[in-house]
């Protein structure tokens, strides 16, 4: 492996990296401008609500992919993505089933069916394709920072637009 293509791939990854938290950063100083105290407080909870049900179930099969000797296998490769789906499931289920007593625990009754989509969250995220992880393992990140930065993009020049929509929690819920 030679430093220019490992300094190479480094850099993509730090420039891709970088990006993407600038626009997460970004949307939330925006968010934070257009709702309310309370309504951004309700984002919290959403936000807490998604990193503890990916927190929980998050075991990392995307590194299987990246580091196992088979990992350019299409059955790695399908019992993974077969893994992530089922992943995606059993979070949205989750969800839906938590959705009204997290609502209550925060006395957050009136938008109990905010909480209920976001159950589409993990959902959707358990269609995602692994094959970009893939690529990974020859050390070649563009897929992956196309993927992982491309919607932080997307939601930062989405979010004023929608502002013209919804000014309370429901911006973010979007």
């Amino acid at each position: 492996m030679s430093s220019i293509r490992l300094f190479k791939s480094a850099f993509t990854l730090t420039i891709g990296n970088a990006v993407g938290a600038f626009c997460s950063f970004t949307r939330n100083l925006i968010l934070a401008r257009i709702v309310s105290v309370e309504d951004y407080g309700i984002v919290a909870v959403f936000a807490v609500t998604m990193s503890l049900i990916e927190l929980t179930s998050n075991l990392a099969v995307d590194r299987l992919i990246v580091q196992s000797t088979d990992g350019d296998n299409p059955e790695l490769q399908a019992g993974a993505q077969s893994f992530e789906l089922m992943r995606g499931l059993i979070g949205a289920l989750i969800i839906l089933i938590f959705a009204i007593p997290i609502s209550r625990l925060f006395d957050l009754q009136a938008v109990a069916w905010a909480f209920q989509m976001l159950a589409l969250v993990p959902l959707i995220r358990g269609f995602l394709h692994l094959d970009f992880i893939r690529y990974q393992r020859n050390l070649n990140f563009s897929r992956t920072i196309c993927v992982e930065v491309l919607p932080q993009i997307f939601t930062l020049v989405l979010i004023p637009v929608l502002a013209l929509f919804f000014s309370d929690f429901r911006l973010m819920l979007w």
